[in-house]
């Protein structure tokens, strides 16, 4: 009894010691937004719509929703947007990006927009360091970091249209998404 006390009580102290996983300037570069930017998007079809970052958010917490476990403190930024789609003008997680247990860092493409669903958008930095980054010019401006993403380990079943392709440039972020219909939304 006195030794499954003692071990209950170590465990206690470890987990409540543990060090927070704190993201790196190099991490934090990934987010290249600020509170009152706006991003302007066309589409093909001569539509627009407009995402603006109402508030970046960075905590460290236990319960790191995008980490899947509670082993230590991690570190998270979460970057929250309104879309000119949305009439209640609610904010939604546009991207996270945030530490593992394993002091991994992800990023979390979520573009949780009205109408956008991007299943699978996590991925973790190491791996897109690793990728060969494309040019692209779009609406006149050139962009030659540009990471094209697809949706990776989707486990869930997603109805109606969805995005194929996230066009993320490491300097200046979402520039271009493709959605299944065919409709092609591009930073303006």
């Amino acid at each position: 009894m006195i030794r499954a006390t003692l071990f209950m009580v170590a465990t206690l102290l470890c987990f409540s010691c543990a060090k927070t996983k704190k993201l790196s300037n190099s991490d934090l570069a990934w987010n290249p937004y600020e509170v009152g930017d706006k991003l302007i998007f066309q589409s093909n079809n001569g539509d627009e719509h407009t995402l603006e970052i109402k508030t970046i958010e960075r905590s460290d917490d236990k319960t790191n929703p995008y980490a899947g476990d509670f082993s230590g403190k991690l570190e998270q930024e979460i970057i929250y947007c309104s879309s000119s789609e949305d009439p209640t003008n609610d904010e939604r997680i546009l991207t996270a990006i945030g530490k593992t247990s394993s002091d991994d860092t992800f990023i979390h493409l979520n573009l949780d927009i009205p109408n956008t669903q991007f299943p699978g958008g996590l991925y973790l930095l190491s791996d897109l360091e690793n990728r060969q980054v494309e040019s692209l010019t779009i609406e006149g401006n050139s962009y030659s970091d540009v990471l094209v993403l697809t949706p990776e380990n989707v486990e869930m079943e997603i109805q109606g249209i969805t995005v194929e392709k996230v066009y993320w440039s490491k300097s200046s972020g979402y520039i271009r998404y493709d959605m299944s219909d065919g409709t092609v939304w591009s930073l303006k």
